[in-house]
């Protein structure tokens, strides 16, 4: 687990947090929000780490992390009410029993339902932390009962000199919109073959016939369904072991389906921000602004020919449009019938 003091960015909660931890003012629910990869997991685990004493530990009795499951990365009802049970329990050997939360907006009706009941029966010995890059979805009965942190994305040069620490390519800083993990992703696959295709298609502006669209949407979709597939492999061969019982087995089994699911948004995400941040670079070349703060650098040639040929839409448009997307990909739509809607409501047919 990292301390405060090997996690960059957001220096403020940094000191906040500790602050809190100092005076003995931490209190029962917390609500960390910020854009994915910013850093709200690793706070997290940080500020665990300082109620619960444990520096030389990866594990603790008294920490429990909490990640949706299932094919749709859903928290199950079962997980939360647990929960409940667990935080009325005395802590095992620390001062406080720390839950946290991922991607806590994704809670069925019943499933907030049973964290609100928990919130308003707090143990003084538990601290909740809920993790949302989209607490606009929580239930605002939940939201009111949390002390909310909001993680600012982390500056480009402070991602520059985490990457170059890493000895990874600081060049895609530029692309990290403000997120430390997407940066070590994209610098970890090197080039990645997803978006030069679509950086390609980008600068074309439009495809030649419906036939050339189909053959990118397949191409597209493959690839992130064969990631999927090469990740949950991965995770069962891990985690799967002969001497579970058949109970341990299902639960671990939802369990990684949430981790597959959760992937396969993140893949898709990406995707996605490849082509809102072409969007943008075109709108930040338009009004001339300056070609430093470009996210696709790389790409200029691509950029002016398509910034020339006038095919550019509004940011706004685009967003909406991705926004929409997103909504038809969480509603579990096939992802080919969804980059195919894409394409065509931004006008590339």
């Amino acid at each position: 687990m990292k301390t405060f003091d090997e996690i960059i960015g957001n220096d403020a909660i940094k000191g906040y947090l500790t602050h809190m931890v100092d005076k003995g003012a931490v209190g029962n629910s917390w609500l960390f929000s910020g854009i994915a990869g910013v850093g709200k997991g690793l706070f997290a685990e940080a500020l665990a780490n300082r109620l619960l004493d444990y520096p030389e530990r990866q594990n603790h009795p008294d920490l429990t992390i909490i990640r949706p499951q299932g094919k749709l990365g859903m928290h199950s009802i079962e997980a939360i009410r647990n929960l409940g049970v667990e935080a009325q329990q005395a802590p095992f050997e620390a001062p406080a029993k720390v839950f946290i939360i991922h991607d806590a907006e994704k809670m069925l009706p019943t499933s907030a339902n049973a964290l609100l009941k928990t919130f308003e029966e707090p143990a003084t010995t538990t601290v909740i932390i809920l993790l949302s890059s989209v607490p606009e979805q929580l239930l605002p009965t939940i939201l009111s009962r949390c002390r909310k942190i909001a993680f600012q994305p982390v500056p480009q040069e402070e991602i520059e000199a985490f990457l170059k620490a890493q000895d990874k390519e600081p060049s895609f800083a530029a692309l990290s919109r403000g997120s430390p993990a997407r940066a070590l992703r994209l610098a970890d696959r090197g080039t990645d073959e997803k978006r030069e295709l679509l950086l390609k298609v980008l600068s074309f502006g439009r495809f030649k016939d419906f036939g050339q669209l189909q053959s990118v949407v397949t191409k597209l979709s493959a690839d992130i369904d064969e990631q999927k597939k090469a990740t949950e492999a991965a995770l069962q061969e891990q985690h799967i072991t002969s001497d579970l019982t058949a109970t341990q087995k299902a639960t671990l089994m939802k369990e990684i389906d949430g981790a597959v699911a959760a992937q396969y948004l993140e893949e898709v995400d990406a995707l996605f921000d490849i082509i809102l941040s072409w969007y943008r670079d075109l709108t930040l070349l338009h009004v001339d602004g300056n070609k430093s703060q470009l996210f696709n650098r790389d790409a200029m040639p691509a950029l002016e020919q398509a910034l020339q040929s006038g095919t550019t839409l509004s940011l706004d448009t685009v967003q909406e449009t991705l926004a929409s997307i997103r909504l038809a990909i969480a509603r579990s739509l096939p992802l080919s019938q969804c980059l195919e809607s894409l394409f065509l409501r931004l006008n590339f047919l």
